[in-house]
């Protein structure tokens, strides 16, 4: 729904009723938003009509653009306080393991984010960040991670599986989907833990949330997987909302996956699952 048009103010009911809208408004999308009078309401397209499905009243205004710096002026005491403990859980839970340390880094923001702490809570040459190439990612985000390792001075590590997807699809039969993501603990997963294994790692930082889903939502900050045994994982931000993640990305500086300029709003692959219809949609779309 990507079109605002206008209709005259009527005293009729419009709701479940058709409409005419003009030629000018109707695009290739099915839906259309208007706004008559002090209502603002979506109509389904049919023909040369508008069914109207739903209306309200119109009481909300565009706001003035503001600028980062302005939203970083008005945060930058909460922004301190969470960087501040953050660090301070970093230091505190490295200090009780040999380096090296290493951080997950996928190339979105709340890893970016994560990278961006350990960073400056740790000396760079005890951290690895580990990359884990599914042979499925965006070009953005291989550039990205590269990049941002590279700033920080920190090393970076890419590892990947011996098998491609399309061989695994060949093995199993089945296509991964939302709700049995497969690919992620083979193509994603055992190869980080073989990497750990291989140089004798212990503790991997990652940018986990809890608001991201249930699942998280129940993890503890220092935890294990049966998918990684014998590594602790900290979540340094796992109580962080994700406008709490944006503003200190923000405030660290203005390097962020240029893929959430496109419309993503989670970085993963290609052709992720687990990816809204929207990104799907940008995902097979996008130049």
């Amino acid at each position: 729904m990507n079109e605002v048009c206008r209709i005259p103010p009527t005293k009729r009911r419009l709701k479940g009723k058709y409409i005419r809208i003009a030629n000018s408004c109707y695009s290739r999308t099915k839906y259309l938003v208007f706004v008559t009078g002090k209502y603002v309401g979506i109509c389904k397209k049919k023909e040369d009509k508008c069914k109207v499905k739903d209306l309200a009243p119109h009481v909300f205004k565009e706001l003035p653009p503001v600028r980062p710096d302005k939203i970083i002026d008005a945060n930058k005491h909460h922004i301190n306080i969470i960087i501040n403990e953050a660090i301070g859980f970093i230091k505190k839970t490295a200090s009780r393991y040999n380096p090296p340390y290493a951080i997950a880094f996928s190339g979105g923001i709340d890893s970016t984010v994560t990278l961006y702490l350990v960073a400056e809570a740790l000396s760079t040459d005890k951290i690895i960040a580990v990359y884990s190439d599914t042979g499925l990612e965006f070009p953005e985000t291989k550039l990205f991670v590269e990049r941002m390792a590279e700033k920080l001075g920190v090393h970076l590590e890419v590892v990947g599986s011996d098998k491609k997807f399309l061989e695994l699809i060949n093995e199993r039969r089945e296509l991964p989907s939302r709700d049995n993501r497969w690919c992620t603990g083979l193509l994603k997963v055992r190869p980080l833990y073989e990497f750990y294994k291989k140089n004798n790692i212990r503790l991997v930082f990652e940018g986990i949330r809890m608001y991201e889903s249930s699942s998280r939502g129940r993890l503890p900050r220092i935890t294990t997987s049966r998918y990684m045994p014998g590594i602790r994982r900290a979540l340094p931000i796992i109580s962080w909302a994700r406008l709490e993640a944006q503003l200190v990305a923000l405030n660290f500086g203005p390097d962020i996956n240029p893929l959430y300029s496109k419309g993503f709003t989670r970085i993963g692959c290609i052709i992720c699952p687990a990816m809204n219809m929207h990104g799907l949609h940008i995902s097979y779309t996008y130049e």
